[in-house]
């Protein structure tokens, strides 16, 4: 039996509503069309700091044990780098090797870490109520609409946090445009208000805070066309869960992240440069004990005082063109897009294209600092790396791939997938 998209959304809503009734509540945006169209049935959160990290926990949890998330077991090992001083979290899940492969261009697609939902909808209901055979097309948007189980709430009137449907960390979560926008467009106040919502949120949950990443262009390791942005929790090593606890190759309980052990291992580096530079809050600074380029700015001067989705905006793109100089950068970023009431199945057979030129590029978002690295390439000897990479943990598919890493030394991989300083 065929059913129409909006149907299936319908269903899915009604019991993502029930979930939320009686927990203060209001009506906003699990969207049933591909630019956004409020489904009036559904109630979601609009989400706060406080109220944050309780919501995603609830989330998760409810989504795994439904199986509408699957998270990938992993093992760890820690790796220690010589060349810079970091111990790099390496981790590896062989269950990615049984990953199928690609599809061809008219088949639906599906990735590990945010899977290409649809592409199942053989019709849709035309206004008459006849079945209508829709076209094959070569890509559908996962988050026009979210799966209703994955949503964890709203953040603002521009942005969700959508849960990541098949997960390596716990409590991974995305926060997504709720109108398409693409992924190679510069990040904006508003994304990066929403995102800085997610990170004090989490700061507040778990008292560890959380880790922001932005994959943008060709070489990044981004895996969708929808703009999003990526929050995982700190440290890369789950305490929760007893995981640092298991043997460590010969390293016991040794690892290199911030003096607490909380940050990501390339904090300390980032605020030695910062210290040796002495620039100020905002003011981007090359990091130079990394063998490769990357330009990092500090957000907070442990006054309490959190910078506003303007400021954040300005340093992204001041060490977007810091990093990238010879790209052509804007101005400024695009706006979010204005909604529209677009049919999902009447989508562009596929996604839009970057402009000629366009730069790839990672981008790491703490609480303490940003960070953005060029990329020259995505992966190299089978070992693919996105922005957690340049954060200090890789993940892998095999214990071969770990050997690799060891062998040749992680910031070594990191420098031939980023740029090397000229000077």
């Amino acid at each position: 039996m065929l059913f129409s998209l909006r149907g299936r959304v319908q269903a899915a809503a009604a019991v993502r509503a029930t979930e939320f009734r009686g927990q203060g509540t209001r009506q906003c945006s699990t969207y049933c069309s591909s630019r956004m169209t409020p489904l009036s049935t559904e109630a979601c959160p609009r989400l706060t700091p406080a109220s944050m990290w309780p919501a995603i926990a609830r989330t998760y949890e409810q989504a795994q044990s439904s199986g509408a998330a699957s998270k990938t077991e992993t093992t760890f090992k820690l790796v220690p780098d010589e060349q810079t001083g970091i111990t790099f979290v390496i981790r590896e899940a062989s269950a990615l090797k049984k990953k199928p492969p690609a599809p061809q261009a008219s088949q639906p697609s599906q990735q590990v870490g945010e899977q290409l939902q649809g592409g199942q909808d053989a019709g849709r209901i035309a206004e008459g109520g006849q079945q209508q055979q829709a076209r094959p097309r070569k890509w559908h948007d996962p988050f026009l609409p979210p799966e209703p189980q994955l949503l964890v709430g709203e953040l603002s009137d521009s942005h969700l946090l959508v849960l990541n449907k098949f997960n390596v960390v716990r409590h991974h979560v995305l926060v997504v445009t709720k109108a398409f926008q693409a992924q190679h467009d510069p990040l904006n106040a508003h994304d990066l208000g929403a995102v800085w919502t997610v990170l004090k949120g989490m700061s507040q949950g778990r008292h560890s805070g959380g880790l922001a990443f932005y994959n943008s262009g060709e070489f990044s390791g981004r895996s969708q066309p929808h703009k999003h942005l990526q929050v995982v929790p700190l440290p890369f090593i789950d305490t929760d869960t007893g995981e640092g606890q298991q043997q460590q190759h010969g390293m016991p309980g040794q690892h290199s992240q911030d003096t607490d052990g909380m940050g990501p291992p390339v904090e300390p580096l980032v605020k030695q440069a910062a210290k040796a530079s002495g620039a100020a809050l905002f003011e981007p600074f090359p990091v130079r004990q990394l063998p490769y380029v990357c330009y990092a700015a500090m957000l907070t001067d442990g006054s309490g005082r959190d910078p506003s989705p303007q400021e954040l905006e300005r340093t992204s793109m001041e060490l977007l063109r810091q990093a990238c100089p010879n790209a052509p950068i804007p101005s400024s970023p695009p706006p979010p897009s204005a909604p529209s009431s677009s049919d999902p199945l009447d989508l562009p057979d596929s996604p839009p294209q970057p402009p000629p030129g366009a730069p790839s590029y990672n981008t790491i978002i703490t609480s303490q600092f940003m960070l953005t690295v060029p990329r020259s390439a995505e992966a190299a000897e089978g070992i693919a790396i996105n922005a957690l990479g340049y954060a200090g943990t890789i993940l892998v598919k095999s214990e071969e791939h770990v050997a690799q890493v060891e062998q040749s030394g992680p910031s070594n991989l990191l420098r031939r997938l980023g740029c090397p300083w000229l000077s």
